[in-house]
């Protein structure tokens, strides 16, 4: 089937240039390296280069950081390429001994090693290369594992309607439904789900200013002219269990300095972990020479927003710490001030809630609109109170969720009530405004950044219109209608203007003597484009939120283009040899009912696409990342978001129009629906119970903790856990604690109900009482993955290894007697997702540890083992998502950026 089943489908024009630039590094480092006498190259130079050095010489302490980072990620890689590891799991339980979780709870210090552990961690480490080397050469020679069955697709048309309406595809969260699954293993469709890469290119003379979210590498300097690396900044990680979590990404916008590049970090494990603060990077070397603590940004929030100068940085401010006690879920309600010599902080002003960019003007104003609709601005370069009051304020009737511009003596903004503002900068006078004629009240933005230059000033907006407009009048210039929302600020030189929808498409238009003129029109990439755009002279940089970057002349011609994300390609796959640091990103979980597949993304969108087909039908965005499931409930869809409002949504499942919206703080895991009442999650530690029809609240009740994931339904019961280690019974109506058991705690594994039994993680309890039935112990193993029963089975998935922190290194499905908790079979699969059963019989489950989507049947054959009916090939693993059945189909997310409809 090939390396790459989500790109076969791409247009010639677009694979050309793919990676141009990076390729021939990758190329001109193999030829090197091949000289030096290495074989099987890895892909990645600096890996290559440390695989030689461990031949030579034992690892030592000076050297051990490093080459434990690279050895992680280079298992990372080879579970892409789709190579099992079974004997590296001793290597990483080796490690993991020695070395913490994390440092959370060490006050954030690096941990020590004494002489004695470090030879051991040595002689880890080289062992652990000797090993990936055995599996580089079998990556190297070896072919994909899928395979098709015989059978032929199931025609769509001949199944009934049962829908799969939440995660798992029912309020127990058995993960049966009576659907069938796909028989063929074979593509149907893909579609593109990237990130929220908001992250614009910086230009400055001749070279380009590119942030990365690796693990490693977080940031490009490239040749504007040719897209060769200047410079490239790498990371010194600190080696523990929690690898990828405790990574700062860097997945801001850089800010170019006299003397450096700045970035702001956002991540997971809060405020007393790693990522929080803005970073100083030297421009002509890439070092990194300064942190200032600017505040933890959780990464589902996709932004991390800032300003500066050569004097200060300004930021926006909320305290996200889910893992205190009480969990703090705050999204940013001020704006700091530090100054960036010293590190002092200058001011602290309080905005209400904030999701756009601050921006920082020449003499020191800053200028940060709110969802309120409220235009705030003051002066930073005069003597400031710790709590300043703002110069003024301008109120208007939408929010303001995007950055403002300025030229002259007027600043401008677009507004969620359909209005674009120009105001007097110092005086908060409204000078003029427009208001487009049709608003798109399913945007969390409905305009764009502005661009200003040469008396004009050009936006974008979510009614798939370019807008220009004469600054000094206000008169409406022209205005270009695009396929689909312009997300992006647009760009211009003299009389040609550029921009990018979320269609993945670029647009040239000429604006001569009163007339509008189509220059061009390109389909630049599958994925939206949603980073504002740059231009110099005759080039224009676009980041697409696949982690491209683009680069194109003012006719339309691709100049080069670069991954954001070190990697090569191998069969027209990119094969990740960094990974994308703070967290995992691709977790929705895919719902379907009515012919129509839901699900959220780490862009901030919910989308509803035809089941059959994959063809868009709506979308709607909201705050942050979506990592559970649109819940579908009596035509409805029930949605929350975890990094930004506190908003959970009820939204119209045939035409993506808002029903209602409550405030109930951040959301990571799906809603579950019964009887007229929706059941929330809530990461601020609360257990809730909402009205299905109007959104009100008819109880909550709390935990210690954050209750991450999914409530399960059975009866008049509802079961929610927390990390607080505990699972609680309530009535689901009245919310009464009916029991609760200590030791059943949960986080990405879900406690799922059938049939008066309940199966969370390892356990069985039975439902009435909460007490212990059996529980099933592998002994090497990390459970936190959500079983699924049918038919007397139990299906459990566990961890061997913990790799990566978020990327195990082995994932192991077991069948085990529902009724006895004896094992039944054993096949490698799952990991962080979760198996689901078609009515066929056979079970369906993707894998964190390959590319792999496996289906196998749910009998087993005796002895052990089972039979593997068909493996599909993504582009890469599969984090958190969840399958769901649907006429013949499943769909899962991947981390590939794409949702797989597989027949």
């Amino acid at each position: 089937m090939g390396w790459n089943l989500t790109r076969k489908a791409k247009k010639k024009r677009m694979k050309v240039r793919r990676t141009f630039i990076g390729l021939i590094v990758v190329a001109l480092a193999w030829n090197t390296l091949f000289a030096q006498g290495i074989e099987n190259s890895s892909g990645d130079a600096e890996l290559d280069q440390i695989r030689q050095e461990v031949k030579a010489t034992p690892t030592s302490r000076e050297t051990f950081k490093l080459r434990a980072i690279r050895m992680k990620l280079w298992a990372v890689t080879l579970q892409q390429l789709g190579v099992h590891l079974p004997d590296y799991v001793a290597v990483d339980n080796r490690l993991n001994s020695i070395t913490r979780w994390n440092n959370l709870w060490s006050g954030n210090q690096p941990q020590v090693f004494t002489d004695e552990q470090m030879s051991k961690l040595g002689k880890i480490i080289d062992d652990g290369y000797a090993v990936l080397e055995k599996y580089q050469a079998a990556a190297s020679n070896g072919k994909s594992l899928a395979f098709t069955s015989d059978k032929k697709p199931i025609d769509p048309a001949t199944q009934k309607e049962i829908p799969w309406t939440s995660y798992k595809g029912n309020e127990g969260l058995s993960g049966y439904t009576g659907a069938y699954g796909p028989t063929k293993g074979e593509k149907a469709w893909t579609f593109p789900v990237g990130l929220a890469w908001e992250s614009k290119p910086a230009i400055e003379g001749s070279r380009v200013y590119l942030s990365s979210p690796g693990v490693r590498t977080t940031m490009y300097c490239l040749d504007l002219n040719t897209g060769q690396e200047i410079w490239n900044t790498k990371r010194s990680i600190e080696i523990m269990g929690d690898q990828l979590y405790h990574a700062p990404n860097n997945q801001s916008s850089p800010v170019v300095l006299k003397n450096h590049i700045m970035f702001r970090e956002l991540g997971a494990r809060g405020n007393r972990g790693p990522t929080k603060d803005v970073v100083l990077v030297n421009k002509q070397t890439g070092k990194i020479e300064k942190e200032i603590e600017a505040g933890h940004v959780d990464y589902r929030a996709g932004h991390a927003a800032f300003a500066a100068n050569e004097k200060i940085v300004v930021y926006p401010f909320g305290v996200m710490d889910i893992h205190d006690t009480p969990p703090l879920t705050q999204a940013h309600d001020r704006v700091m001030g530090k100054n960036i010599k010293t590190g002092q902080t200058m001011f602290e002003l309080y905005t209400g809630y904030t999701f756009a960019e601050p921006l920082l003007d020449e003499k020191g104003w800053v200028y940060q609109g709110n969802m309120d609709g409220y235009m705030y601005a003051w002066q930073t370069n005069r003597r400031l109170h710790n709590r300043p009051k703002p110069n003024w304020s301008f109120k208007v009737g939408g929010a303001i969720n995007d950055k403002a511009a300025f030229f002259g003596n007027y600043v401008f903004f677009g507004a969620n009530d359909g209005v674009f503002y120009c105001l007097n900068r110092r005086t908060g006078m409204l000078k003029w405004k427009y208001k487009v004629e049709k608003t798109e009240t399913r945007s969390f933005r409905h305009f764009s950044a502005p661009y200003t230059a040469d008396g004009k000033v050009v936006v974008g907006a979510a009614d798939r219109k370019l807008y220009c407009f004469d600054i000094e009048s206000g008169q409406l210039l022209f205005k270009q209608t695009a396929d689909d929302w312009i997300r992006s600020a647009p760009v211009f030189t003299g009389d040609k203007f550029f921009f990018a929808t979320m269609k993945g498409s670029v647009y040239g238009v000429q604006f001569k003597k009163g007339k509008t003129k189509k220059l061009f029109k390109k389909q630049l990439s599958h994925h939206a484009i949603v980073a504002d755009l740059a231009i110099k002279d005759d080039k224009i940089v676009i980041n697409d939120t696949d982690l491209y970057v683009h680069c194109l002349n003012t006719k339309g011609e691709i100049v080069w283009e670069k991954s954001l994300i070190a990697g090569f390609e191998k069969n027209g796959t990119r094969i990740l040899t960094d990974q994308i640091a703070g967290g995992a990103y691709y977790q929705s979980k895919p719902t379907a009912a009515n012919d129509m597949v839901f699900f959220g993304s780490p862009l901030r969108f919910v989308y509803a696409v035809d089941a059959h087909s994959g063809k868009e039908i709506w979308k709607f965005e909201i705050g942050a990342s979506i990592s559970g499931a649109p819940t579908y409930y009596d035509g409805k869809i029930y949605v929350g978001q975890q990094g930004g409002e506190d908003d959970f949504y009820c939204i119209d499942a045939k035409t993506g129009k808002l029903v209602w919206k409550q405030n109930v703080d951040w959301v990571w895991g799906s809603a579950t629906c019964s009887d007229g009442m929706v059941y929330v999650p809530g990461i601020d530690g609360y257990a809730w119970a909402l009205d299905a029809d109007t959104g009100a609240m008819i109880w909550k009740k709390p935990f210690s903790r954050s209750v991450c994931s999914e409530p399960a339904v059975e009866g008049d019961i509802v079961i929610f856990g927390s990390w607080d280690d505990y699972l609680k019974a309530f009535d689901k109506k009245t919310g009464e604690l009916r029991w609760q058991y200590n030791g059943a705690g949960t986080d990405s594994g879900v406690a799922i109900v059938k049939d008066g039994r309940i199966y969370v993680k390892n356990k069985c309890i039975d439902a009435k009482t909460g007490k212990l039935i059996w529980e099933f112990v592998d002994g090497r193993n990390v459970f936190n993955i959500t079983p699924a029963v049918h038919d007397g089975k139990v299906y459990m998935s566990c961890w061997h290894g913990l790799g990566l922190g978020g990327i195990c290194v082995e994932a192991v499905v077991y069948c085990i007697d529902a009724k006895t908790g004896k094992l039944i079979w054993t096949q490698p699969g799952a990991g962080l997702s979760s198996p689901v059963i078609g009515a066929e019989g056979n079970v369906y489950f993707p894998s964190i540890a390959d590319p792999y989507f496996y289906c196998v049947d749910s009998k087993g054959n005796g002895d052990g083992t089972t039979t593997v009916r068909w493996m599909y090939q993504m582009g890469n693993k599969v984090e958190e998502s969840t399958p769901a059945l649907y006429k013949g189909k499943a769909y899962v997310m991947s981390s590939d950026g794409y949702i797989h409809a597989i027949k």
